[in-house]
């Protein structure tokens, strides 16, 4: 697949970017490139919890920065997790335990003419989107490879989007310095779709789902670790754009807490 860049309004930004330290995004309603930074940084690995510890409490998480896909070695043990870091102090949740919840301030027009959004669908076509640069409105995921070092593997993660089961497609791209779209994953012309992924990244993009309601993704994290071990682990990951929020619990798809602990049931 191709890779992520984001814009970054620095003098010598093609050169950080070529050398993997930037990712350039962020778009106006034309599909211009527009300033925003985002820097790959290493994590400190003591704001974390210990090695083993995984919560699978259910969750309800609709804004923040989260790393929603991230490996981990547990108990020895090869795992793709989701990893909530809206605080210094990260908590490592079971995929299966979470949902992402887009709300109505995610809801984006493509603009007439649509500009450098044609990519996506035709004028006054809506999505919904998670943005490549943070919104404190909406919900701001990505994924994070920080808790390995280069040398706990060989080459590169490879990161795939095997199968999405939903009611749209589902696109997660970023921008060129010219304002073109660098696709990482496009459900449209077939799955999986695979690229690689270097140890000690942070890394966000834009994701648009072209209709509202309940998506199903399946991610795989692989990897070849220094011993020479071939490791690989698939996840299903869950984003609802729905009518959730935080007056009541839909019965039909959750049951657990919400994210300030109340019960959800």
């Amino acid at each position: 697949m191709r890779s992520i860049t984001r814009s970054l309004r620095v003098v010598g930004v093609l050169a950080l970017a070529a050398a993997g330290l930037v990712s350039v995004g962020g778009v106006d309603s034309g599909g211009t490139a527009a300033g925003a930074v985002s820097v790959a940084y290493g994590a400190d690995p003591a704001v974390d919890p210990a090695p083993n510890d995984v919560v699978d409490e259910r969750i309800v998480i609709d804004s923040g920065h989260v790393d929603a896909i991230a490996p981990r070695l547990v108990e020895g043990k090869f795992r793709t997790l989701f990893r909530d870091s809206r605080t210094s102090n990260a908590v490592w949740h079971e995929p299966t335990s979470v949902i992402m919840h887009l709300t109505s301030k995610s809801k984006e027009t493509i603009p007439d003419p649509a500009g450098g959004l044609a990519f996506i669908g035709n004028p006054g076509d809506v999505y919904h989107s998670i943005p490549q640069t943070q919104n404190p409105e909406v919900l701001w995921a990505g994924w994070n490879t920080e808790a390995f070092q280069a040398a706990d593997i060989q080459g590169e993660f490879e990161l795939s989007l095997d199968e999405v089961e939903g009611p749209g497609s589902l696109l997660v791209f970023g921008w060129s310095p010219f304002g073109e779209p660098l696709m990482r994953f496009d459900t449209r012309d077939g799955l999986p779709d695979t690229y690689h992924v270097p140890a000690r990244t942070h890394e966000h993009a834009n994701w648009a789902f072209t209709e509202e309601g309940v998506y199903r993704m399946t991610f795989t994290f692989k990897a070849r670790l220094a011993s020479g071990e071939d490791v690989s682990d698939s996840q299903v990951f869950r984003l609802d754009r729905w009518r959730l929020d935080q007056r009541r619990c839909d019965r039909r798809w959750f049951r657990g807490r919400w994210d300030d602990g109340r019960r959800c049931d």
